[in-house]
């Protein structure tokens, strides 16, 4: 490295490592006019696995954002009162992951629908079904049974 000073070549009087390794601090001196300063040098390795594990957390970051955003757009057709597999079919999700996002929102699943009242006071009740009285016949099988004794 060269003298800030009089830009001549300078040798390495004593290095140091701080903070576990990660940055050397170096003590130098000029061999021509004597003057005496500290470098501090980076590991390049680090410094790439460090950009490296920023541009993943970033990455991520923004990922989930998306997410978030959809599912606030999926939370809000279905609160218009959209049914579940028209806005998995426009989201190309499947009916149980809106469902899984509709109840996390708190939304219920699927609503039953009620029956509309009668006006008639009268209950309803059930028509039973003809009874035939006549025996089903089932048609002979085709081929004969014959039993046989297993030591003849």
């Amino acid at each position: 490295m060269k003298c800030p000073k009089c830009g001549m070549i300078t040798e390495v009087k004593e290095t140091r490592g701080h903070h576990d390794g990660v940055v050397n601090k170096r003590r130098r001196e000029c061999r021509w006019c004597g003057n005496k300063f500290n470098t501090y040098e980076i590991d390049d390795g680090l410094e790439k696995t460090l950009k490296k594990y920023l541009a993943a957390h970033i990455k991520a970051v923004q990922k989930q954002q998306a997410l978030t955003l959809r599912n606030e757009k999926i939370i809000a057709r279905l609160e218009a009162g959209e049914k579940h597999m028209v806005v998995a079919a426009d989201f190309g999700l499947s009916d149980n992951m809106i469902s899984t996002i509709a109840r996390r929102a708190g939304i219920p699943a699927y609503q039953k629908m009620r029956r509309k009242e009668e006006p008639s006071a009268a209950p309803r009740t059930r028509k039973k079904k003809a009874v035939e009285t006549s025996k089903k016949v089932t048609p002979a099988s085709p081929y004969k049974t014959v039993w046989r004794h297993p030591s003849a």
